[in-house]
């Protein structure tokens, strides 16, 4: 229940009037993602070492911190959304992930350590994993339909 009382079954739809309610959001499964993730990335990172171009460590370095980040948002949602509400392990886990970014950001522009490029496209494996995840798991539900 919120402040004034209401539930959020009491709250308006947010779609256009005559058309269906919104449905509600996916869930993301994690383990699916990431194992679709760690596909990518070690197909980037070998597609790497033969080419002689970029950087595997870039690719690894970008893959996993924004699969950390994905973990912390996750957490830090469910802690601010769930049964149990707990704001301040909700802000706490925000603030660490914010900070995870911001470190790494500021390590790799001073340090140049980490190839951007390579960094990137490791970063753009999370984004591809999910994707794919997504279109797989409406492919399997449309079999299991029709």
């Amino acid at each position: 229940m919120s402040v004034d009382g209401s539930t959020t079954s009491d709250l308006p739809d947010l779609a256009d009037p005559g058309q269906e309610p919104l449905a509600p959001p996916r869930r993301l499964h994690l383990v699916r993602i990431f194992g679709w993730q760690s596909a990518i990335a070690a197909c980037l990172m070998a597609a790497s070492v033969a080419s002689g171009r970029g950087s595997p460590g870039g690719i690894a370095a970008g893959s996993a911190v924004l699969a950390a980040s994905l973990v912390l948002q996750a957490w830090a949602t469910q802690a601010a959304l769930g049964r149990r509400r707990r704001p301040a392990v909700a802000f706490s886990l925000f603030s660490l992930k914010l900070a995870m970014l911001m470190g790494v950001a500021a390590y790799g522009l001073y340090r140049a350590a980490i190839p951007p490029m390579s960094f990137a496209a490791g970063a753009t494996t999370l984004l591809v994993a999910i994707v794919i995840d997504t279109c797989y798991e409406d492919a399997a539900s449309s079999r299991a339909r029709g």
